[in-house]
């Protein structure tokens, strides 16, 4: 087979078993991933891709910093749970038929450069040095990427992550999401916030709340200003009320309200808000969806199968699909960005489960 006829293969690109599906050019990914699709079968049906809130004129900050002929590094950065990973896939999947080589996602988080090298040079296709150190590793990559026009996203950049030793030459480009505002190596760096209300409100309509929110417009702005226009605590806001359904809105905010001032004491207005909605999010759960919760701290932030979760539960795999699938519709678990059929926790989340666990022990 010639180089230029495209091939299907997997492509390990994110670390543990998580594997990326791309049309290859000998061995080299020039998409992204399809959108995930339920699994066949006798599972539950999963819930539905959220729907993407398109978040301003950073959209066109990093387009434009991003667009053929630049070499950019571009960095986007903002706390968590406010929607970089989503945005970073949204972006990349625009720009994939402009960059014909390579579109690669690495997953960074808390794994070490070793790995994150060799997870790049394997979906590159070339094997790096025996006993080379991170400075020889990564002057291998840079010789496989010589003259190539590729884009790199690299997701979930964190605090001594030695981001220099990955970043691809020109006439490459990368554009890098973190926590972090300062980055080593990063040309361009653009700040994404938490919402406006228009994109709050764009966001409950698209978590199913359309009908409450025409008929309860006012109360909807005021839940969007009780979540600081969070992503996350919107989502979560939302599946309560879902969930629940013909629960007046001012009732809902009067309950969110309470528990956020008793928060407040020793928090900003954001984070506040955050722990109220994981706080009452976790309240709803009945005592045994707790500890099913709970337990799935333990798994990696890579995620996790069914086959895994039902043997941490020691459940049939009917029951664990059916328990798993209740605690999707409370966004307390997503389907991963990476991989359908593998499920996680959102890092923060993670974090709240995690504590949880602790206290019980």
């Amino acid at each position: 087979m010639s180089d230029s006829q495209p091939q299907r293969g997997n492509v390990n690109i994110s670390g543990g078993e998580t594997n990326i599906s791309g049309d290859l050019v000998g061995t080299k990914i020039v998409n992204l991933p399809p959108e995930p699709q339920p699994p066949s079968g006798s599972a539950l049906p999963r819930r539905r891709p959220r729907k993407f809130v398109p978040r301003g004129k950073i959209m066109d900050d990093v387009r434009n910093a991003l667009k053929v002929g630049s070499a950019a590094i571009v960095g986007m950065h903002g706390m968590g749970g406010v929607g970089k990973t989503e945005l970073a896939k949204f972006l990349a999947g625009e720009l994939k038929d402009e960059f014909k080589d390579v579109v690669l996602w690495i997953e960074v988080a808390n794994r070490p450069i070793e790995i994150v090298q060799g997870e790049m040079a394997r979906a590159l296709g070339i094997k790096l040095p025996d006993g080379s150190d991170d400075r020889g590793r990564y002057a291998a990559l840079c010789a496989a990427l010589s003259g190539a026009r590729a884009l790199f996203v690299f997701d979930d950049v964190r605090k001594n992550f030695p981001l220099e030793l990955c970043l691809p030459p020109a006439p490459c480009s990368a554009l890098v999401t973190s926590r972090l505002h300062e980055l080593l190596g990063v040309d361009k760096k653009f700040p994404l916030d938490v919402m406006n209300e228009a994109q709050a409100l764009e966001l409950l309509r698209g978590e199913g709340l359309t009908e409450v929110i025409a008929k309860e417009q006012e109360a909807a702005k005021v839940l969007c200003k009780a979540c600081a226009y969070h992503p996350l605590a919107l989502v979560l806001a939302a599946s309560r009320l879902r969930l629940r359904g013909a629960t007046p809105l001012t009732t809902f905010n009067n309950q969110l309200q309470d528990r956020i001032k008793q928060l407040r004491v020793d928090r900003d207005d954001k984070d506040a808000s955050l722990e109220a909605n994981f706080d009452l999010s976790y309240d709803e759960l009945s005592a045994k969806s707790k500890e099913r919760w709970r337990k799935l701290a333990v798994f990696a932030p890579s995620g996790f199968v069914l086959p895994a979760a039902q043997h941490l539960w020691n459940e049939s795999a009917v029951d664990a699909n059916e328990h798993l699938y209740e605690l999707e519709n409370a966004s307390l678990v997503s389907p991963s960005l990476l991989q359908a059929e593998r499920l996680n926790l959102h890092d923060l989340l993670r974090d709240y489960a995690f504590k949880k666990l602790h206290e019980a022990n």
